[in-house]
């Protein structure tokens, strides 16, 4: 993840990101995580746009269930109603939006066994990366 950290912030000098990942017990296709993180943390720059609070936050907690990864930032709220619509194939809040990140990443995550959900309220959104106890690693 720091080659993709190094990327977005040299093409976006003013975001801060904030990374608290320990991610190295999963079993997961790297490239394939690498993607729905990209998607995740550009998401996250576009609704910062015209905010004063710029930063992104990556972090992991892991439990019995499993592994979290959160990015979460400050900005605009995804309203209620539409927090499992955005996950459906062309379905897009922004005006020049495809509607096909959010489906691409909730179908990484189903074909590592695990979810991808939200949360988004009190002017923060975090976008939450499930992986069952299944993917981890046994030591």
């Amino acid at each position: 993840t720091g080659r993709l950290i190094d990327l977005f912030l040299a093409r976006n000098p003013s975001i801060q990101i904030a990374l608290s990942l320990e991610v190295d017990n999963i079993i997961v296709d790297e490239a394939m995580l690498e993607q729905v993180l990209v998607n995740l943390i550009k998401n996250a720059i576009e609704a910062m746009e015209g905010s004063d609070y710029s930063i992104i936050d990556l972090s992991s907690h892991s439990d019995l269930r499993g592994l979290q990864i959160a990015v979460s930032n400050k900005g605009p709220e995804i309203p209620f109603h539409l927090q499992e619509k955005i996950f459906r194939p062309f379905f897009s809040t922004k005006e020049k939006g495809s509607g096909i990140g959010l489906s691409l990443c909730r179908q990484i995550m189903l074909s590592h066994g695990g979810d991808i959900s939200v949360m988004s309220s009190d002017g923060e959104t975090r976008f939450i990366l499930h992986f069952p106890i299944k993917s981890l690693l046994t030591s």
